[in-house]
């Protein structure tokens, strides 16, 4: 079996692929379609990652569903380690205050049971005016590591 490289190298200097040793590949060859690239890329793979379970989930239910059936153990799900929790506390100090003041520091390492708490906070205007004082204070780091300015970066 060719690696997810040989079929790479065979894309981009425009050789067809045509034996794949892939059943998924060779059955679309055998009536006629074209294969696009990707499936062949995951044929000649051993792992298959979705990054987040939400997308894993779409991969393997719809987008990628035949190669899923065919392959079932190649398809992983492992998260590539940023959390709302460590995104928030990490890209913006002021809404990370903001939420702590009002829930405490429990969110922070417990995100999915401390973060609704949050919720009874969302119809006072003077929170929602401090959520997006905090989103407009940090435009200006965004837009230093961007190098470009843009009105919508968000916090």
């Amino acid at each position: 079996m060719r690696s997810t490289a040989d079929f790479w190298m065979m894309y981009v200097s425009g050789i067809p692929v045509m034996t794949s040793g892939c059943p998924f590949v060779d059955h679309r060859r055998d009536r006629g379609e074209v294969c696009p690239h990707g499936p062949s890329c995951i044929c000649g793979s051993h792992r298959i990652n979705g990054v987040a379970a939400l997308h894993s989930d779409l991969l393997t239910k719809t987008v990628l569903k035949d190669l899923y059936d065919l392959y079932p153990d190649r398809f992983v799900n492992v998260t590539n380690g940023v959390t709302p929790r460590r995104w928030i506390a990490l890209s913006n100090p002021g809404l990370t205050e903001l939420i702590t003041g009002k829930i405490g520091d429990g969110w922070i390492k417990h995100f999915e049971d401390e973060i609704r708490k949050i919720e009874p906070f969302a119809k006072d205007p003077a929170f929602r005016a401090a959520w997006g004082r905090s989103s407009v204070a940090t435009r200006p780091t965004c837009i230093d590591h961007t190098g470009k300015d843009r009105s919508r970066c968000r916090s």
